[in-house]
Parts: C-alpha cells; sequence; structure tokens
C-alpha cells in the first residue's frame, strides 16, 4: 500500500500526517450492483468491499464507457 501511496500526485506533505486515503478506479464494465459470485467467478465482490470499508464512495460513468469509482477511506 505505501509504494501505490508514493507513486501518487500527493500534495506538499509527508504521507504520515495524511488522514485519509483516496481510491480511483476505472474499467470498460457498466456501473451496476450485483450479488457476488460465490462459484462461476464472474466476481460481484469489488463495490460491496469499497462500500463498507469507505467514509465515501461515488460513481461516474465515463463517455467512453465504463465507469470510474472514486472513495474516501480513513488511514
Amino acid at each position: 500500500m505505501r509504494a501505490v501511496l508514493d507513486g501518487l500526485h500527493q500534495p506538499a506533505m509527508a504521507a504520515e500526517a495524511a488522514d485519509t486515503v483516496v481510491l480511483v478506479v476505472s474499467d470498460p464494465h457498466a456501473p451496476r450492483m450485483r450479488a457476488p459470485d460465490l462459484h462461476g467467478g464472474t466476481g460481484g465482490f469489488g463495490r460491496p468491499v469499497v462500500n463498507r470499508l469507505a467514509r465515501a464512495t461515488a460513481v461516474t460513468r465515463r463517455a467512453s464507457g465504463g465507469k470510474t469509482v472514486k472513495a474516501l477511506l480513513d488511514r
């Protein structure tokens, strides 16, 4: 996790001083909630996990198709 945060463009502050983490993920699939697939291996786990861990989430449709999911996580 530390390596990922170090690779992001961050404001001028020490990483230890930050109290939140912003996670942004884009993918080509349309936004939808679905029941996790326990046997077929097609997924469905990501958004429920992010929603439970995050202080706030936002999902936006991309003009090129798919979605961008943003999550604000407490450090």
